[in-house]
């Protein structure tokens, strides 16, 4: 989505989460891919994981919750849970993922 009006400008700056839902899914995919990278099996990030509680880096990637949200253009998903070993802080990402990382994570066998 570009912006060209001032009032679309506005409406990003002031709700940004409307702005991210409702671009075209190759750009959000285009976003995603500069800070994940969604290769393999499940998403990593291409950036130091900070604690945002603390501001420690040692932090573990705990969990990767795969879902979907049917009423999204982009509707593929992976909760990535992380853990401050530190001062215990939890925190997830919410990363949009590529339909191919999605059919490959039901194929996995959970216990």
């Amino acid at each position: 989505m570009v912006l060209r009006t001032a009032e679309d400008v506005y409406q990003a700056m002031t709700d940004p989460y409307y702005y991210f839902r409702d671009m075209p899914t190759e750009e959000v995919h285009e976003r995603v891919a500069q800070r994940w990278d969604v290769s393999g099996r499940f998403p990593l990030p291409r950036f130091a994981l900070c604690c945002p509680a603390c501001g420690q880096l040692e932090v573990i990637y705990s969990q990767c919750y795969f879902h979907d949200r049917k009423d999204s253009p982009s509707q593929h998903r992976a909760d990535v849970q992380c853990k401050c070993t530190i001062c215990s802080h939890a925190f997830v990402f919410g990363v949009v993922i590529p339909g191919r990382m999605a059919r490959a994570a039901t194929k996995m066998q959970y216990n």
